[in-house]
C-alpha cells in the first residue's frame, strides 16, 4: 500500500499559499538560511572547478531555496537526478512537484523502493534511485520528513475521542466568522407587511431584495419593524491570544510576533532572535550535508574526480577577503609582484602623502629660471 504522509503535501501547500502568516515565517527563515548565498572549496583545482561550473550551469542557488522553501512548510523536497551530470538543466526543472507525491514504498527493512507520484488521477512510480529526496527531520522512522507546519495543520483527539480540527483551520474559520460578524453590525430589520401574500410575493418582496444598503422605501402598508442587532459586550481577546501564540510557535520564527506586536525592546528582540539563529543554523547544517552527499558525490564520481580526496565544502555567505597590511604590500613590491607606480597607489591607502614625480622638462625649465 505505501506510507503516506499524515497531511497532504497539496493541503500543506495551501497554508503556505493562503495564510500570511506561514508564507510570512517560511519565506522569512528562508533568507536567513539562503539569503547570504554560498560558495564552495577544494583541496584540489580540479575538484573546485567541477563543482562550481556546475553550481554555475545548473542553477544551484535557486534550486535550494526552493528547496529549503518546500522543506520548511512540507519537510520534504523532491528531485530527478539529471540524466547526465556531465552537461546537467537547470535543477529547479527537475524539481518534482510536491504537491503530486502521494506515498512512498519501502521494503520491510525500511529500505526505500520507489516513489508514488499521482498526476490527474494516474500514479506514477519513480524509482527511489533516480530521485534526490530532502527529507528534514523524519520522526519514528517515517519515510517523509516534519515539516514545521506539521503541529498547525494535523488534526488531535481529544479526551472524549472527538476530532479537534487543526490549528490552522480553526484560525481560518474564525477570521471567516470575524467577516461574517462585521457584516452583521450595520443595523438590520424584520419587516412584517399587513398585505395578502399575493401581494408580497408580487410587489414587495422584489423591492425588499433589490434594494441597497442605507436605502430607505415607503409604502401605504401597515408594517412593523423590528431592529436586528450584534451584541459586542462578549470578549473573546484572549482566545484570539492563545491562538495566535500557538500558530507562532509552531512557525518557530519570531518574525509574526515582532512585526505585529508593540512593546518589544529592543533588548527582548534580539533575544528572540538568538533563539532564531539556532534553528537557521542546523537547517544550513542540514542543506550543507545533503548537498554534499547527493550531489556533490555523484558529480565528482561522473567526472572522474576521487571525491575522497577532493575535500570539497560548501559554506554559507561569502568568502573573507585577505586583509591588506603595508608589510605584505612592501614584500609584494620587493618580490615584483606589483609595479612602482602600484605600489606608491597603495601607499595612499596606509595615509602616505604621494606627490606626483618632477618631469624632466619642469626640471630643466626650473633650472634656466634659477
Amino acid at each position: 500500500m505505501g506510507e503516506h504522509p499524515e497531511v497532504t503535501f497539496a493541503a500543506l501547500r495551501d497554508y503556505y499559499l493562503c495564510d500570511s502568516s506561514v508564507k510570512a515565517s517560511v519565506d522569512n527563515l528562508v533568507a536567513q538560511t539562503i539569503g547570504s548565498g554560498f560558495y564552495v572549496t577544494a583541496d584540489t583545482a580540479k575538484a573546485l572547478s567541477v563543482v562550481e561550473e556546475f553550481n554555475e550551469d545548473a542553477a544551484v542557488d535557486e534550486w535550494l531555496q526552493q528547496v529549503c522553501t518546500e522543506i520548511l512548510y512540507a519537510g520534504n523536497s523532491f528531485t530527478e537526478k539529471p540524466k547526465s551530470w556531465a552537461s546537467p538543466p537547470e535543477l529547479t526543472s527537475l524539481l518534482v512537484e510536491l504537491s503530486s507525491i502521494i506515498k512512498i514504498r519501502r521494503t520491510e527493512t525500511g529500505q526505500v523502493v520507489d516513489i508514488i507520484q499521482r498526476i490527474g488521477g494516474a500514479e506514477t512510480p519513480l524509482s527511489s534511485k533516480d530521485i534526490l529526496h530532502f527529507a528534514w527531520n523524519p520522526v519514528d522512522r517515517s519515510a517523509f520528513g516534519v515539516g514545521m507546519l506539521s503541529p498547525l495543520a494535523n488534526t488531535r483527539v481529544d479526551s472524549c475521542g472527538d476530532t479537534v480540527p487543526a490549528l490552522l483551520d480553526i484560525k481560518a474559520q474564525i477570521e471567516n466568522d470575524m467577516r461574517r460578524l462585521i457584516h452583521k453590525y450595520p443595523p438590520r430589520f424584520l419587516i412584517q407587511f399587513d398585505v395578502s401574500d399575493e401581494k408580497f410575493e408580487r410587489i414587495i418582496k422584489p423591492q425588499i431584495q433589490g434594494s441597497k444598503p442605507g436605502e430607505d422605501f415607503a409604502t401605504n402598508a401597515k408594517v412593523d419593524f423590528k431592529e436586528l442587532s450584534v451584541s459586542s459586550q462578549g470578549r473573546f481577546d484572549y482566545m484570539l491570544e492563545w491562538l495566535l501564540n500557538q500558530t507562532y510557535l509552531g512557525l518557530e520564527t519570531p518574525l509574526p510576533r515582532l512585526l505585529t506586536t508593540t512593546g518589544f525592546t529592543e533588548a527582548s528582540a534580539n533575544a528572540a532572535l538568538e533563539i532564531a539563529e539556532a534553528f537557521r543554523v542546523m537547517l544550513q547544517r542540514f542543506l550543507k550535508r545533503r548537498y554534499e552527499r547527493l550531489v556533490v558525490k555523484p558529480l565528482l564520481e561522473a567526472r572522474g574526480v576521487d571525491p575522497g580526496r577532493s575535500g570539497v565544502k560548501l559554506h554559507w555567505g561569502t568568502p573573507d577577503s585577505p586583509e591588506l597590511t603595508f608589510e605584505a604590500l612592501s614584500e609584494a613590491f620587493k618580490l615584483g609582484g606589483i609595479r612602482p607606480d602600484e605600489y606608491r597607489k597603495n601607499l595612499q591607502k596606509f595615509g602616505f602623502e604621494i606627490w606626483e614625480p618632477q618631469t624632466p622638462a619642469t626640471t630643466s625649465t626650473m633650472e634656466e629660471k634659477e
